[in-house]
């Protein structure tokens, strides 16, 4: 029209983070030995998962550390609860004392979560931990 009528505006827009990728770990098993009499407390092996997330994003702002932040977790093949996981830095170390005539070999499946407030994100690998043996038995005659 006549006269041209025109305005302007500001927009303010949050990009908000979407919790879009679950922790993907280093290797597809992890593998470990050790001597049935090994001192508890052994550091076995060091899982390691990383997030896409928070290098998707640009840098860390707001629930974006969330979506990187892993938490470790065994949720199976701990038979006698042998092995612990630090939750933070993934370090499976020795629990309890082995005997390999009883347990040769642990199967360990080790959980990543994202720990995303929204949507969280999991994963799993697995970490074969192999016992061995001591001469600890005498001879039978």
């Amino acid at each position: 029209g006549s006269p041209n009528n025109s305005a302007t505006a500001f927009v303010h827009v949050d990009v908000v983070a979407v919790n879009e990728h679950a922790p993907v770990f280093t290797d597809t098993v992890y593998s470990a030995s050790l001597y049935e009499n090994s001192t508890i407390g052994l550091s076995l092996v060091q899982i390691v998962a990383n997030d896409d997330d928070l290098a998707a994003s640009g840098g860390a702002q707001g629930d974006e550390t969330l979506h990187s932040e892993i938490t470790y977790t065994i949720t199976n093949g701990n038979d006698g609860n042998k092995f612990a996981v630090d939750s933070k830095t993934g370090v499976i170390r020795l629990r309890d004392l082995l005997d390999r005539e009883t347990q040769a070999v642990y199967v360990l499946t080790v959980s990543a979560l994202d720990n995303a407030i929204n949507n969280a994100k999991v994963n799993y690998t697995s970490v074969n931990i192999t016992v061995l043996d001591v001469n600890d038995n005498a001879p039978a005659f």
